[in-house]
């Protein structure tokens, strides 16, 4: 069986020349399935554009090829992210709240969502940022995904950990309980299928 192995920071090529860097990976977390790649390009004035999976021709760990030439990245839709506060739903309506004489009223609970456009509402959008929590707490931080080349499904998370001798960890998909844009968790300490000091 085939296998990509997406790193965020990667490079990204079409078929005549460099597109960007790999930022983000969306996935069906429920089935740990990768829908999209997130790619962006730029210095300055720096845009992103989403792609699906199945645009992928191969991808090493520095590298990933699409099957796109760059007048065709145009008919794919672009990536943004805001975020936006609306109502707690558990904290609804004004409360009124009595302080000596007066009657103050406050405003509703808010709570801050992120609102993205491009990819579709159901899937968990990863990054570099994406922490990566066994029983004990927190473990590392997210690198890659390994995914099967004709499903898109994940076979290992990639993650490091350490700060000045950094390791890097393979964890097998099985062990993944939940996966969240925040964080990844697994349900023990991972065995290390692949562990080697980075510069």
């Amino acid at each position: 069986m085939n296998y990509f192995e997406l790193n965020i920071g990667a490079t990204v090529h079409c078929l005549d020349g460099d597109c960007g860097k790999l930022t983000k990976i969306a996935l069906e977390s429920d089935t740990h399935t990768v829908t999209h790649l997130i790619v962006e390009e730029g210095l300055l004035l720096k845009r992103a554009r989403v792609f699906p999976i199945s645009t992928v021709d191969r991808a090493t760990t520095d590298d990933i090829y699409l099957k796109l030439s760059a007048e065709q990245l145009q008919n794919y839709p672009p990536y943004s992210e805001e975020t936006i506060e609306i109502p707690d739903p558990d904290h609804s309506g004004d409360m009124v709240v009595e302080t000596g004489p007066y009657l103050t009223v406050s405003p509703p609970h808010m709570l801050r969502q992120k609102l993205r456009r491009g990819v579709p509402e159901n899937v968990t959008v990863l990054d570099r940022n994406t922490g990566i929590e066994n029983l004990d707490g927190p473990d590392g931080k997210l690198d890659s995904l390994l995914v099967e080349a004709d499903s898109g499904h994940v076979s290992e998370v990639i993650m490091h950990h350490g700060l000045i001798f950094s390791e890097q960890k393979n964890i097998p998909v099985q062990q993944v309980r939940q996966m969240s844009e925040r964080s990844i968790s697994v349900g023990a300490e991972a065995p290390s299928l692949k562990s080697e000091l980075l510069p």
